[in-house]
């Protein structure tokens, strides 16, 4: 049993050491990647991060979300299953949250997926438009094409994240796309 925090996480480019890769990339999926961005104006998988925790306080408290009940699940064979619990962000205990994001963390899995954000956020610097606050619907036939605005974008941009504790005893990092 593995437990995360599913979340927003800032962009940071490699050489600022927020975030440490321990892979190289590719160009192809890379840019791959980066085309999904543009097209779906979105991200529909998630990067993993691991986080150092040396005193537990994320994994304590993801463990006493997990006694709560249960937001959704879904069980695909006897040893493979999934669970959520909502987190309301004001909950998380200040401990928790600056475990869970003090640098560095390591990327675990999506190393293409994360620098695919971080070009997508370098094409839309200065194209935002603040104001807006849901994307217009637009058939796949119709996308433009170019980079497309991203929606209540923040100056460094964020991106979806699964961030693990190094203290969780059943860290077993796996392609989430994968699973």
């Amino acid at each position: 049993t593995q437990l995360g925090l599913v979340c927003l996480c800032s962009l940071h480019d490699w050489d600022e050491q927020e975030i440490l890769p321990h892979e190289r990339t590719h160009p192809g999926p890379r840019e791959g990647r980066l085309r999904h961005l543009r097209a779906l104006r979105a991200t529909f998988s998630l990067g993993i991060l691991v986080a150092r925790d040396p005193d537990r306080e994320l994994r304590s408290f993801l463990e006493a979300v997990a006694e709560g009940p249960e937001l959704a699940g879904v069980q695909r064979n006897w040893f493979d299953g999934h669970r959520i619990w909502r987190v309301d962000p004001e909950s998380v205990p200040p401990a928790a949250l600056a475990a869970a994001g003090q640098a560095p963390l390591y990327m675990g899995d999506g190393h293409h997926r994360y620098e695919a954000a971080l070009a997508y956020r370098d094409e839309v610097v200065g194209v935002l438009d603040e104001s807006v606050d849901t994307a217009p619907s637009t058939p796949p036939a119709q996308v433009p094409a170019g980079p497309a605005p991203e929606i209540k974008k923040e100056p460094g941009g964020f991106s979806m994240a699964y961030v693990v504790s190094a203290q969780d005893p059943g860290l077993l990092v796996l392609g989430a796309h994968r699973v």
